[in-house]
């Protein structure tokens, strides 16, 4: 399918490995526009392990649905989720120990290739902000 850089590109993947081909994709594209990642907690019984991350999805479902979001020129936008809780907290899990991701708690927003551009699960709070944060504002 080819991919129509006039508007958002959102991806949802399970798994480190799953991330790192999307990564993959983007760079062999030619690291077209900004790359933004958010990781959360995987679902069990159909939510989230991770009360912050319970509390951040619905908020992250309001931005990506805001116009100045889904117009986004240049945008990937991946979700990730990490795993189960006993593998998330597994201190030598990829996403944690990866150089180029360095995720520490979740939910965790981050522009890739920019490590200063990230949101940890105490900032991300409102939509404005996530969305502002997901168009590089």
């Amino acid at each position: 399918q080819s991919i129509d850089m006039s508007s958002l590109n959102r991806v949802v993947v399970s798994g480190y490995e799953a991330l790192r081909a999307e990564i993959n994709k983007w760079n062999e594209a030619g690291k077209k526009g900004r790359l933004v990642l958010l990781f959360l907690s995987d679902h069990v019984d159909g939510k989230g392990w991770c009360p912050d991350c319970v509390t951040v999805e619905p908020l992250v479902e309001e931005a990506v649905k805001d116009p100045s979001v889904t117009a986004a020129a240049d945008l990937t936008f991946v979700q990730a989720f990490v795993g189960q809780k006993e593998a998330w907290k597994d201190k030598t899990n990829a996403f944690r120990t990866s150089d180029d991701l360095l995720v520490n708690s979740i939910p965790t927003l981050l522009e890739y290739g920019k490590m200063e551009r990230r949101l940890g699960d105490k900032e991300c709070t409102t939509s404005d902000i996530i969305k502002n944060f997901i168009l590089g504002i």
